[in-house]
């Protein structure tokens, strides 16, 4: 088995956002083989701030976060309008996803995600 750490960006992961907050981080938190290396919202003081937290990297554009080589792995934790824009960028720049559903805002999107990693080569 891999022991390789994964270096995890969350994108909507202001500690004031109840759902990151309560679910992606504490599971993330409890699982040694995941480091949160990056925190992007859409204002960087409070970026900053959640971001000393973990000793991370605040980000408040998003496809700074995508971009950054600190960064396997992108959590999309914002609001359903923004899923597919986020998990598309990620998926180009070569990243991991972990997206909370739905992945886009109609089916065609989903299956655009889905088919997205190989369409890249």
């Amino acid at each position: 088995m891999d022991s390789k750490q994964i270096n995890v960006g969350i994108v909507g992961g202001s500690l004031n956002n109840q759902w990151a907050s309560q679910t992606h981080i504490p599971a993330l938190k409890a699982n040694p083989k995941y480091q949160i290396k990056a925190i992007g919202t859409s204002n960087m003081e409070s970026a900053m701030k959640s971001a000393m937290e973990f000793n991370a990297i605040p980000f408040a554009d998003y496809s700074k976060l995508v971009e950054s080589k600190d960064v396997d792995l992108v959590v999309v934790s914002v609001k359903v309008p923004f899923h597919y824009e986020i998990a598309k960028s990620a998926i180009s720049k070569g990243k991991h996803i972990i997206c909370e559903w739905p992945l886009g805002r109609d089916t065609q999107e989903a299956i655009e995600l889905a088919q997205w990693k190989y369409l890249l080569k």
